[in-house]
């Protein structure tokens, strides 16, 4: 397990800690449809410390050769690539 304490590999990733972008319209609209619906959000892992601020994103490496195929820092709380879009870059 790789623990990035100081977040170096995290900005070098394009990540970033912002309140703007997670406390936004969408994220207020995606909590909203999901408790009006009766669905829960997604669970936190036990026992993590969680940072509220800490933006996300999906990194995709190809495991033949280790590569970084595709870096997407999240825009917002709830951004994340399609599958599709995924697989095009494998």
């Amino acid at each position: 397990m790789y623990v990035d304490k100081d977040r170096s590999l995290y900005k070098m990733l394009g990540q970033v800690r912002s309140t703007s972008q997670v406390y936004n319209t969408d994220t207020i609209k995606y909590v909203t449809v999901m408790n009006i619906h009766g669905k829960d959000l997604p669970a936190l892992i036990e026992g993590d410390e969680h940072d509220d601020i800490q933006m996300g994103g999906n990194m995709t490496v190809r495991c033949k050769d280790s590569q970084m195929v595709m870096a997407y820092p999240s825009s917002g709380a709830i951004d994340r690539p399609t599958v599709k879009q995924i697989l095009k870059k494998l």
